[in-house]
């Protein structure tokens, strides 16, 4: 063996060879979504954070169709399949024709939003560094803000890294931009990102709210690291809503011992579904670079995550006529009434037939006055009556944020009938009602999906009441 030559200085050696190998190959090392570093990795002052490997994941698998376009010297354009990334080559950045790809791929990258890119040929270099643009949603940005939206690609042992330039934000047409200058698998991905852990909840539940810093290396400033935490003293004023520490009607939201977390625990009772927003504000100054020549300063930022609040609540209906004097000759007191439940859970409206019950119609007193001389009446009772409904059916619609939305229900009503009587008026005796009766209280009723009771009165002794079911 050369005197000068060890085992050592040979892996490293093959380390260099590995790293000019190429941009990308397959790895297998660890798991998608690395959770974040235990609380012992760093401290609350942030030390140790350099020796915190970086993020090392494997290569995504296909998603979709590859895109493939011939683009040459005179420059051109590519959008992945999925419409949500486009490559621009600007002229003279290709010396010849050349097949540019896009693929889309599951996203490895710890913090990567949606799908990663896979650009083709892998290594392919630019004269001029290319465009590529990341369409975002409103979901994408959730917890954090489209200003610190970054992009990283994966390195050749499947490394993250940051592509440390300027970049272009468009909030309207919800789009950033960076330069590149060479093809591997790239994702965009937040600097700051408040996250709550579940996104959905039940009345009374509970969900996980924390703030992390996505960062590079401090030792090799491009390559990314899984997410610390920040200081205690970064992170205050957690809000459901606006509101400090939350209330009873949106929910309650309590810091914890651990640096930048909280525990947000929903209302005891949540009408409808809405949402509900989650917000801290981070002390965490950031300088972002903005083209065309823009810079902005990031001080004591508010963060906010939404939250959905899984509506569950039972109404009890009643519909009813109560009228005086349909005899026509005496006072006596028509009633009639139906009862039913609705169910409304995850917006979805539910009538059990088992809790439809028609009451029988009923006359105070059912017969009364001189049915020889007048005036008086008899009451000839039926099973109908001028509220008969057999069937319910429902939807929600409407809800909106701070705003219940309404269940609309479709009444099938059969064989109403005006009451029926046999009076003596003091000239004659005879029979009146009987006739079909569309009945009460028609074909369609509404109810507010709000924990409150409500109803209405067509008039005086008609109408229905809506009591929520606790």
């Amino acid at each position: 063996m050369h005197p000068h030559f060890s085992p050592k200085r040979f892996c490293y050696l093959l380390m260099i060879l590995a790293s000019l190998s190429g941009c990308k190959k397959a790895v297998s090392l660890i798991t998608n979504n690395l959770p974040p570093p235990p609380p012992t990795a760093v401290d609350s002052s942030g030390t140790g954070f350099d020796t915190i490997p970086p993020a090392v994941t494997p290569v995504g698998t296909a998603v979709g169709n590859i895109i493939t376009k011939t683009i040459g010297a005179s420059g051109g354009s590519i959008t992945s399949d999925d419409g949500r990334v486009q490559l621009t080559i600007p002229p003279g950045a290709l010396s010849a024709n050349t097949n540019i790809s896009i693929q889309a791929v599951t996203n490895t990258c710890p913090a990567g939003i949606g799908l990663a890119y896979d650009l083709l040929p892998n290594g392919t270099k630019f004269s001029t560094p290319a465009s590529l643009t990341f369409n975002y949603a409103d979901s994408d940005v959730d917890g954090t803000d489209p200003l610190l939206i970054y992009t990283a690609f994966q390195d050749s042992i499947g490394q993250w890294e940051i592509v440390d330039s300027d970049k272009e934000v468009d909030t309207t047409a919800k789009t950033v931009s960076f330069d590149i200058s060479h093809f591997t698998i790239f994702t965009p991905l937040p600097g700051v990102k408040l996250t709550t852990r579940p996104t959905e909840l039940h009345a009374s539940d509970e969900a996980n709210a924390d703030v992390r810093l996505w960062v590079s290396s401090k030792k090799i400033h491009t390559l990314l690291v899984p997410a610390r935490p920040f200081k205690s003293s970064q992170v205050s004023d957690w809000a459901v809503n606006g509101t400090l520490g939350g209330n009873n009607d949106d929910g309650i939201i309590i810091a914890d011992a651990p640096a930048g977390q909280a525990t947000y625990t929903a209302p005891k009772s949540i009408d409808a579904n809405r949402y509900v927003t989650i917000s801290a504000v981070v002390d965490e100054p950031r300088t972002i670079r903005v083209r065309p020549s823009k810079v902005i300063q990031f001080e004591k930022h508010t963060y906010s995550s939404r939250i959905k609040l899984i509506g569950e609540i039972i109404f009890d209906v009643r519909v009813y006529f109560t009228q005086t004097g349909l005899s026509t000759v005496l006072p006596d007191v028509y009633h009639d009434a139906t009862t039913f439940a609705v169910y409304v859970k995850d917006n979805q409206v539910t009538i059990p037939e088992a809790e439809l019950v028609n009451q029988d119609p009923t006359v105070t007193p059912s017969s009364d006055g001189d049915m020889e001389n007048g005036p008086g009446y008899i009451w000839i009772p039926d099973h109908t009556g001028l509220i008969n409904i057999t069937a319910v059916t429902g939807f929600a619609v409407g809800a909106s944020d701070g705003q219940p939305g309404l269940a609309i229900l479709t009444l099938t009503t059969a064989g109403t009938v005006d009451p029926q009587y046999t009076i003596n008026d003091g000239f004659s005796t005879r029979s009146i009602g009987g006739d079909p009766n569309p009945g009460w209280p028609g074909p369609y009723l509404s109810i507010t999906l709000k924990d409150s009771i409500q109803g209405s009165e067509a008039r005086p002794g008609v109408g229905y009441s809506v009591t929520p079911r606790h």
